[in-house]
């Protein structure tokens, strides 16, 4: 399981808060994987928490480029 620390804060409360989706969609789908549901339930449970995490991902992704740009972040270009 993947558990959420101070140590892994960016400093940023909204980004704080979206990492912290991030920790919960993995713990899902670990969940998913160490679950004893069927092929076919589990094969589709997956592939929806992944479809989650891809938009999640690109939610967060245009999240920090527009907040990059907001406050001109000097390692953006580093970054992204």
């Amino acid at each position: 399981m993947f558990t959420w620390t101070e140590g892994d804060s960016v400093g940023v409360q909204l980004f704080d808060e979206q990492h912290k989706v991030f920790f919960h969609i993995a713990n899902n789908i670990l969940d998913c994987l160490r679950n004893d549901m069927s092929g076919s339930a589990k094969r589709n449970t997956l592939i929806s928490l992944l479809r989650y995490l891809k938009g999640y991902t690109t939610y967060h992704l245009k999240s920090e480029e527009e907040y990059f740009s907001q406050f001109h972040y000097e390692d953006a270009a580093a970054h992204i």
